[in-house]
């Protein structure tokens, strides 16, 4: 009996406990969190803390979704810990408590080992900051940084470690300790797996690229640039791809570190699979009746059962964008869709294009001229208020304007403004087109001449051109002035009127010559214009020396010339002053007659053009080609005068040799124009310092002027060497260095000039 009492008094309690203890769970379940605390925090704001609590005031009370709170917050990486704390008040409910125990802060940021990056453009990258929280997994991701920016430099080499000191007073030191080692050269770059594409071809694709002495400084090749290596086998792809392998791949490149260190080999890995063609070409335009496809069509590059190309897709989309850009149609879009069929090797192309709205031009703004006339820039621009939207028109319009040279920026954008009206706002920036500018060289004697100019080009801000020019030395005096107007009363016609005195003293002779020349001129198109001229001048030669030419003797006294001058030029450059792009040829001829009033009858045809083409755009490195005819007779039995020669050699022929050296030398040794010249340049361009307009260039020149008895071949003078160019407050100043490859006994090896003017 006693042990069956004591058995049911057992249960009664378990029963008791269980019921208690379930009722507490639903005691718990029915309380609600009336407040919830912060605690402990110094650093960090308790704003940055409560995105990472999920629990929320008025929330029924659950202790599992406390705990998570606790382990978001000490994921935030700046607490030693994390605690809660919970206090029940009757009739208020839960008032729950984070209490934090904060890390260290970063009293400063310390470095060893920095020698070839500069401190400032590291700590502006990195995340670990003084007078913050340390955060270890912020530190290791600044090692790869540093890292990274060491192997962008070339040190693929770089250790980078890291250490934290001691907590003095709640603070820590972080020190980055970097080994730098030496900067690895790339030795070889290989290609395995291309059958069908040469190495060449590859090698031009990609940025790695072997070291070279020479291009490696000016290109910023030769090194292991992380960043362009992951970009390299994307480009591989898109050149095969280029030759119609559309599924060719690259695989990620091996690197191989030798020499200790010093050098790297990178190989691709390549499967080029087959060439495909294209198939059918289609443009698919759900506005279009027919007329507006089937121009289009006729324009485009990609051909049925021409070698696929992407190249020529991608030269096809922005000629069809333009197509419908030129028709009005603002934000036309033209997307490809390519469909490839692996068992016959084709690839059909497809451009759908979605014309949009129709926009006209509803008003031209203009802003940043404060010196220039509006009516200056709008006859520059391609673009008319009230008149359908045009492309390249606005893409015309911003090459005219830079063209101009008054500007050192200009720049065209368009704004939506209501329904089918956009409008065209022209923010220029001007540049200084007045000038007193100062110069020099060395003259054929070997003496130094000094230059002073004063120009402006842009007179009381309405285009007019003035200039006035002098240059002395012991051998020479000139002064001209010139005046250019170049649309005479807003019309399209332009007048150039000049004067001129240049009195020059050569070896064994003076020549004193007086002039005036008048000019018209026209601009067939917004690239090609004509000129026609006249000028009449006085020459007399004088102060003949004792040991002097025949031909010289027969010209002493004064003798006067009239002539009229025609030329076509036609400029296609994308700047006035430093183009990267486009070209520059031009034909002239003069004829010097009795009839305009000359005692020396003749003719001269001269033929000039100018290339520009970027060889790298990423590093702005511009090449740039020159290449001038010339050729003049005399008409009768008249001499052609000695100063209407031409006169190979220079700073602005032929660098590297004095004034008139590659060319004839007279009975005497002197130097003699001749009548025929072949002048080739030939620069690679690449910034310096482009804030300031400092730019660099090699050269290779060859040249030469041909006497009356010389056959006229391609057995050249040339040079070689280096020079400045800088658009500096008082104009263009041109340093040169130029070394003669052939000298002759009585000519130097190399010759140093500098001067004010314009780049060829």
């Amino acid at each position: 009996m006693d042990k069956l009492l004591k058995s049911i008094i057992r249960v009664i309690y378990i029963s008791c406990l269980i019921v208690a203890f379930y009722s507490s769970i639903l005691n718990a379940e029915s309380i609600k969190i009336f407040k919830i605390n912060i605690l402990g925090n110094e650093k960090i704001e308790k704003d940055a803390i409560f995105p990472y609590i999920s629990v929320k005031v008025g929330d029924i009370f659950k202790q599992d979704k406390v705990k998570d709170d606790v382990k978001s917050i000490f994921k935030m990486g700046y607490f030693e810990n994390v605690l809660v704390n919970y206090n029940k008040i009757e009739g208020k409910g839960v008032e729950v408590s984070y209490i934090v125990v904060e890390k260290p802060y970063i009293k400063s940021v310390n470095f060893k080992g920095f020698k070839e990056l500069k401190k400032v453009d590291v700590t502006k990258e990195l995340l670990t900051k003084p007078f913050t929280i340390i955060n270890i997994d912020n530190i290791k991701k600044d090692v790869q940084k540093i890292t990274d920016l060491y192997q962008e430099k070339g040190y693929y080499q770089v250790k980078v470690s890291y250490k934290v000191s001691d907590p003095v007073e709640h603070q820590v030191v972080v020190t980055f300790d970097i080994v730098e080692g030496m900067k690895s050269k790339i030795d070889h770059v290989y290609f395995v797996g291309n059958k069908n594409l040469s190495k060449r071809i590859l090698q031009k694709s990609i940025f790695t690229r072997p070291y070279n002495l020479l291009l490696s400084w000016i290109m910023g090749t030769g090194y292991l640039k992380k960043s362009e290596l992951e970009k390299d086998s994307k480009r591989l792809e898109s050149a095969y791809s280029s030759y119609g392998y559309v599924r060719a791949k690259v695989f990620d490149p091996e690197i191989k570190v030798t020499h200790q260190g010093k050098y790297i080999d990178v190989t691709f890995k390549i499967e080029e699979g087959k060439c495909y063609k294209f198939g059918k070409i289609d443009i698919v335009d759900p506005e279009d009746n027919g007329s507006d496809i089937r121009e289009v069509s006729k324009k485009i590059s990609c051909k049925y059962n021409d070698i696929f190309d992407n190249r020529k897709i991608n030269n096809d989309i922005k000629l069809i964008t333009d197509f419908y850009s030129d028709k009005g149609y603002a934000f036309a879009d033209v997307a490809p869709k390519t469909s490839i069929f692996d068992d016959n090797l084709t690839a059909n192309i497809t451009f759908i294009v979605e014309r949009g709205d129709l926009f006209e031009f509803r008003e031209i703004k203009i802003k940043g001229n404060s010196i220039t006339r509006d009516k200056v820039i709008r006859r520059e621009l391609r673009v008319y208020e009230q008149e359908k939207y045009t492309g390249t028109g606005l893409k015309r319009s911003r090459a005219n304007l830079k063209r101009t040279g008054y500007f050192s920026e200009a720049d065209i954008k368009t704004e939506k403004v209501g329904d089918n009206k956009i409008d065209v706002i022209v923010d220029v920036k001007e540049t200084p087109t007045g000038s007193v500018s100062f110069g020099g060289g060395f003259s054929s004697a070997e003496s130094f001449i000094l230059t002073g100019q004063t120009s402006q080009a842009n007179l009381f801000g309405k285009g007019y051109k003035l200039k006035l020019n002098a240059a002395l030395s012991g051998i020479s005096q000139r002064y001209d002035i010139s005046f250019t107007d170049p649309a005479i009363l807003d019309t399209d016609t332009s007048l150039q009127v000049s004067l001129y005195n240049i009195d020059y003293e050569y070896d064994n002779y003076d020549t004193l010559k007086k002039g005036f020349g008048l000019s018209f001129g026209e601009a067939v198109s917004d690239f090609v214009r004509w000129d026609m001229g006249y000028f009449y001048e006085t020459v007399k030669v004088y102060n003949l020396g004792d040991n002097v030419a025949q031909y010289i003797k027969n010209e002493k006294g004064t003798t006067s010339i009239g002539a009229t001058t025609f030329s076509v030029s036609r400029d296609t450059r994308d700047d006035f002053y430093y183009p990267t792009t486009g070209a520059k040829q031009k034909i002239y001829t003069e004829w010097s007659s009795s009839i305009f009033g000359s005692q020396a009858d003749y003719y001269k045809v001269t033929g000039e053009g100018t290339w520009f083409t970027p060889v790298s755009k990423k590093n702005k490195l511009i090449l740039a080609f020159r290449g001038k005819l010339g050729y003049m007779d005399n008409i009768g039995d008249d001499e052609i005068p000695a100063w209407e020669r031409f006169y190979v050699g220079g700073i602005s022929t032929i660098r590297g040799f004095k004034t008139g050296e590659a060319g004839p030398r007279d009975e005497v040794g002197d130097v003699k124009g001749g009548v025929a010249e072949v002048i080739t340049n030939t620069e690679l361009r690449f910034p310096i310092f482009e804030d300031i307009g400092l730019n660099g260039f090699t050269f290779f020149d060859c040249g030469r002027a041909y006497d009356d008895d010389e056959d006229i071949d391609f057995d050249l003078r040339k040079s070689v060497g280096l020079g400045l160019n800088w658009r500096s407050p008082l104009g263009l100043v041109t340093i040169v260095w130029g070394y003669n490859l052939s000298p002759k006994y009585d000519e130097k090896k190399s010759v140093f000039g500098f001067n004010m003017g314009t780049m060829f």
